[in-house]
């Protein structure tokens, strides 16, 4: 079984209006949606094997437990690949800046539309989360964009069970 994990508020509509394209611009399409959490904001998509990218194993790039206080260390160095602007896929690095009370991951990094879903992996390439959102703040002059500030869903966040089957 292959699976892309994704954000929630990328999803519009069911699997059927849904592709998953990578980087050689293969396309693959959604077999089903496995779990969406619009609350947490993410979703489990189930795809065909995709023609020109290797998957990796959950259990081998998900951090176990007494690896994430050392991989989410503020000033420890992250990678995402996306979609910025429609433009991509580009690669882009940035720093773990600081943690929400609810254990979102802050970077200071670069995100657009376009980033959201991202994978985002740390210096030795273990999963650490997903780009949802790029941070929003008031100002004297109204709403601004604050697109070098990232959230991050961390990945021990997300609910792995909906495909390991608890194992």
């Amino acid at each position: 079984e292959y699976y892309v994990v994704t954000v929630a508020h990328g999803m519009l509509g069911d699997c059927s209006n849904t592709i998953v394209w990578t980087a050689q611009k293969w396309l693959t399409p959604c077999r089903d949606i496995v779990l969406i959490d619009r609350e947490t904001d993410y979703a489990i998509l189930r795809i065909d094997k995709p023609l020109d990218a290797e998957p990796v194993s959950v259990g081998q790039v998900i951090p176990r437990d007494r690896q994430w206080p050392k991989l989410l260390s503020l000033q420890n160095k992250i990678f995402y690949t996306g979609f910025p602007n429609s433009i991509g896929p580009l690669t882009i690095s940035g720093r773990i800046i600081g943690f929400s009370e609810n254990d979102y991951i802050f970077v200071h990094s670069y995100a657009w539309s376009g980033s959201s879903g991202s994978g985002v992996f740390s210096a030795d390439g273990k999963f650490i989360g997903i780009v949802i959102a790029v941070d929003v703040g008031q100002t004297v002059y109204g709403v601004d964009v604050l697109e070098d500030m990232v959230v991050v869903l961390p990945a021990n966040l997300i609910l792995w069970d909906a495909i390991t089957g608890g194992q």
